[in-house]
């Protein structure tokens, strides 16, 4: 894509402009009484891209994102997010890092219960990655991972997140690879509990059942250390993704995952799963359309609170050039409380937008 400056050989600027306009028929997630509203969402945005051959590459954007309610104006608002990431590859030395800082302002699933709405947060993410050949079978990669979440309502719990994970690679084929690891991650918040957990896996990447069927299959067990309180924790863990390329003209995925999170109420452990299904079909060159489902359940440690979830999204898009790309999406959530602890809703969410790049 041709972009609106060149800086040298291997520096290119490029701005985007993305308006959406979006319905939502209950805004503050609420399980009577339901509220609707229309908002406009414009944001503008800058990104600078480097690029000297396929060994080093890196991108630094920054965006910026203004919100109008039609009826609801003491929740308008602007944020921002900046982000950068850098990849290195040698053939035998494949390293990559990431910074991106986020002003976010959406709906939480976990907090509904709590206020209901649009929720604001700053989410600051950095990592890096090492995979080092060892040789022509063998192969480890380790990582660092740090995320750190502010609410900006007291009521609500902080917190941050450092994970290590470690993995060695055993090539069976020439496309697959038998995994195996561990990953240490500490969560810190400015609740009641803090914990540590240790994650054991194997699994396997690559092209395992067939060649037009892409897999990456992590699973395990993972134990969860609660400081200060005698409430430990085990589960099964996993994180399994299918994606089916026989088609030319789309794809298919399916995936299966299991793990740990951490609530913005009093920052308790709750244990998500999800089963997710969906794809994308070309109709043209230039038009499109996307589907996909997702279940999931969360499980809370500390507290009697369990919840189901469905969501369903449908989506069409359109590409009339290089620079300009129309979208629209339909989504319809499903949250399910098991008692009266828990959350209970539905929501309609209708979105359609304009994308500008050059």
């Amino acid at each position: 894509m041709a972009s609106m400056a060149q800086v040298g050989d291997s520096l290119q600027l490029h701005v985007s402009a993305d308006v959406e306009y979006a319905f939502e028929d209950n805004i503050f997630l609420l399980q009577t009484d339901e509220l609707e509203d229309r908002y406009l969402v414009f944001t503008p945005g800058l990104e600078l891209r480097m690029s000297e051959d396929s060994t080093v590459s890196a991108s630094l954007s920054y965006r910026h994102s203004f919100t109008r309610f039609r009826d609801f104006s003491s929740l308008n608002g602007d944020y921002s997010d900046l982000g950068f990431q850098a990849r290195y590859n040698s053939g035998v030395v494949l390293a990559s890092a990431y910074i991106d800082f986020e002003e976010l302002y959406s709906s939480l699933r976990d907090v509904a219960l709590a206020i209901g709405g649009p929720v604001e947060r700053d989410q600051s993410k950095a990592g890096a990655s090492v995979r080092y050949e060892l040789s022509e079978l063998t192969a480890f990669k380790v990582g660092l991972d740090y995320q750190d979440v502010d609410y900006d309502l007291a009521q609500f719990t902080d917190y941050d997140m450092t994970s290590v994970p470690l993995t060695f690679f055993y090539k069976v084929r020439p496309k697959v690879d038998l995994t195996a690891g561990l990953r240490y991650r500490t969560t810190n918040t400015t609740g009641l509990f803090d914990y540590e957990d240790m994650y054991y896996f194997v699994g396997a990447v690559g092209e395992v059942f067939s060649p037009v069927i892409f897999a990456d299959i992590s699973v395990g067990f993972q134990e969860r250390d609660f400081d200060g309180a005698p409430i430990d924790s085990s589960s099964a863990s996993y994180d399994i993704t299918f994606i089916y390329t026989g088609n030319a003209m789309g794809t298919l995925y399916a995936g299966l995952a299991r793990d740990y999170r951490t609530s913005a109420v009093g920052g308790t452990a709750y244990a998500f799963s999800s089963l997710s299904v969906g794809g994308n079909y070309s109709l043209t060159d230039k038009a499109g359309l996307n589907a996909g489902l997702v279940y999931g359940e969360s499980e809370y440690e500390e507290s009697p609170r369990a919840e189901d979830m469905m969501i369903l999204n449908l989506g069409a898009s359109y590409q009339p050039n290089d620079y300009l790309t129309l979208r629209a999406t339909f989504e319809y959530t499903d949250v399910d409380g098991k008692n009266e602890f828990s959350s209970t809703y539905t929501n309609n969410a209708l979105r359609v937008s304009a994308s500008l790049r050059y």
